[in-house]
């Protein structure tokens, strides 16, 4: 699962104390040895002109010699790691043991003399170190978890308004009702307009097509009932061509009365209809013509199911999908299959048709009437063809494709 803003800022920021806090550590373990060694130093500095004082007349105590030693020369592993015989102050480390040295060069009339100090004789040992490395790092890392919670809340605090948001999107993703304001954060009020000016233009633009359909259906209406009627007084009804005149008006009033349903603004007074062989009949002896020129072979397989959807409007996109087929299924086979989980029309051995491809406006009504019940409409590839589905269940994602 993606993680939100408060999560990104969280993890961010405590990537960045870790990071911070070994630095810390670090710090703390070469900067108190540095002063310590500074510390010694400045010690040696301060006592040197004494203890010189006292060495000269021999009046130089153990107890100072056991601190501080006063040598006419280094031994020569110190003066290896000398730099200069100048006087001053310098660091040495003994190559063979390990341990740093303090050494102080003084220069006398009878020639240079060295005072040698261990800095770790001064340095703290044991549980007393451990103490103080304790406080500091324990007082860093109390710090860090101070900082950690303040983060964590103002970071939460911060994406509240985005987190509610994303819910609220999440939760009623078809609502196209303005958003109101929770913050004053200068990206979230942005975002939220530029939503709302969404939501307002997407709004119209439905609003406008519903009106437009449901006015040019109602206005269909008026001519189709003329036709009708002229037609009915007219000369043989048998005829061929009156038939056709027949059949064609009433392919208008029926796609009158599908544009009219969809116009409506919900699905709730649309019913429900049982899908068996008893309504498709009529449906595929509207389309003999049609599949008797394709010359397709066709069966089918019907389940009875209970739908939650218009006769006229589960009809038309039956009555469209079976038509497409048999146009791209021309001495092929169409193969129809209903069930509660939905509806299989496979076009097997006929032509390869891309995803949109449609007999005129067929797949555009298909489409539209599956987003009004929230179906699942799509088309793909069988081992041998080509196959237009429609999931009344979302959790049916596989569903068999072989012809039986």
């Amino acid at each position: 699962m993606n993680a939100n803003i408060a999560q990104k800022i969280n993890r961010s920021f405590m990537i960045g104390a870790a990071v911070l806090l070994g630095c810390y550590a670090l710090l703390i373990e070469y900067g108190i040895h540095a002063l310590e060694n500074h510390l010694s130093g400045a010690f040696l500095q301060t006592v040197a002109p004494q203890l010189i004082d006292a060495y000269e007349h021999g009046a130089l105590s153990p107890s100072d010699e056991a601190q501080i030693q006063l040598l006419p020369s280094l031994p020569a592993e110190l003066a290896a790691q000398l730099p200069s015989a100048a006087p001053g102050l310098y660091n040495l480390r003994h190559p063979n043991i390990d341990v740093e040295f303090n050494v102080l060069v003084v220069v006398r009339d009878s020639g240079p003399l060295y005072l040698v100090q261990r800095p770790d004789l001064f340095e703290l040992e044991g549980w007393q170190d451990f103490l103080l490395d304790t406080l500091l790092i324990g007082g860093g890392a109390s710090l860090l978890l101070f900082s950690s919670l303040y983060i964590r809340n103002t970071a939460r605090r911060i994406g509240k308004p985005f987190d509610s948001l994303a819910r609220h999107l999440e939760t009623d993703s078809r609502a196209l009702e303005p958003i109101t304001l929770k913050d004053d954060t200068r990206e979230y009020v942005a975002l939220v307009n530029a939503l709302n000016q969404s939501h307002a233009r997407v709004k119209e633009a439905l609003a406008r097509e519903k009106k437009f359909t449901h006015y040019v259906s109602h206005e269909f209406r008026t001519p189709l009932t003329v036709l009708k009627l002229a037609l009915s007084k007219m000369g043989d009804r048998e005829a061929p061509a009156m038939q056709r005149a027949m059949r064609a008006v009433w392919e208008m009033e029926n796609l009158t009365g599908v544009l009219l349903l969809l116009a409506r603004r919900t699905e709730q007074d649309d019913g429900q209809c049982l899908l068996d062989e008893a309504f498709l009949a009529p449906l595929l002896e509207r389309l003999a013509i049609r599949r008797q020129s394709s010359a397709a072979e066709f069966s089918m397989h019907v389940s009875p199911c209970q739908l939650s959807a218009h006769p006229l409007l589960l009809a038309c996109l039956i009555e469209n999908l079976l038509a497409n087929a048999f146009i791209h299924s021309v001495g092929a086979r169409v193969y129809l299959r209903t069930d509660a989980s939905g509806i299989q029309i496979a076009n097997l051995g006929g032509e390869t048709i891309a995803h949109g491809e449609s007999h005129g406006i067929g797949l555009i009504l298909v489409e539209d009437i599956c987003k009004r019940y929230g179906w699942h409409f799509s088309m793909g590839m069988a081992p041998d063809g080509v196959v237009a589905q429609v999931v009344f269940n979302q959790s049916m994602t596989h569903v068999d494709t072989s012809l039986t």
